[in-house]
């Protein structure tokens, strides 16, 4: 969401190329998950702006990111309220009242006060017909991962409100109607834990991801793995 931060960006791109010689190819693709899967896209869709970015990629992937920040928002919000009078021991509390309160002051106000910050910033605006930003992603090949489970998010307090599932439904959804060919999703069921809680059961993970799926999907977007 910062200049300082899409900067570093393209000089990590830079310290990749210039490390990785030969194997650096002109097409590459760029990824990432949660907040890491909304700035790939981001850089993505920047990069198609003449001067906005040092790179352009070719491919782009993204693991369970918020997408629409408005959607994000209010989700957060909702759940920040439900789950200081109802389920204050939660895990998710303290996050959601961070978030809220990080993106508040990133964009200058909530998603009513400041909307056409919030749809500026946005990979994609579910509200909008065309989805706001998501025309950017057309030249692009895209494909998204994430776990639904509502079963799991109720027995958490939350809904799927709070999930980021829907933006990486509602974007695909978007794209193919926008006549894009070359976007995928992937729905994963049961595969996402996180060990660095211990191996505790949690859809938003990195682990839905079948590398090695991906990573085949990567070489037949850029042309094959360089010997």
């Amino acid at each position: 969401m910062e200049q300082a931060k899409l900067e570093r960006l393209d000089k990590l791109l830079a310290f990749v190329r210039q490390h990785y010689g030969r194997q650096a190819a002109t097409r590459f693709a760029i990824g990432g998950f949660s907040a890491g899967g909304y700035a790939a896209l981001r850089y993505a869709q920047l990069s198609r702006t003449a001067g906005a970015t040092a790179f352009q990629p070719s491919a782009v992937f993204s693991v369970d990111a918020p997408l629409d920040l408005a959607r994000w928002y209010a989700g957060l919000e909702v759940a920040s309220a439900r789950l200081a009078t109802r389920r204050p021991d939660s895990m998710f509390l303290g996050e959601a009242q961070y978030l809220t309160g990080l993106l508040r002051q990133l964009m200058g106000g909530t998603p009513q006060q400041e909307a056409r910050e919030y749809q500026q910033r946005s990979v994609f605006t579910a509200s909008l017909p065309d989805g706001g930003n998501a025309g950017q992603l057309l030249t692009l090949a895209v494909r998204l991962y994430t776990e639904p489970d509502p079963e799991f998010f109720i027995s958490q307090g939350l809904d799927m409100m709070s999930s980021n599932a829907i933006d990486q439904i509602a974007l695909v959804n978007v794209l193919r109607l926008l006549g894009h060919t070359d976007v995928s999703l992937v729905l994963t069921h049961g595969r996402g834990v996180r060990p660095d809680l211990g191996g505790r059961r949690l859809p938003h993970a990195w682990s839905i991801v079948d590398e090695d799926d991906l990573a085949a999907w990567l070489a037949a977007r850029l042309g094959g793995v360089p010997g």
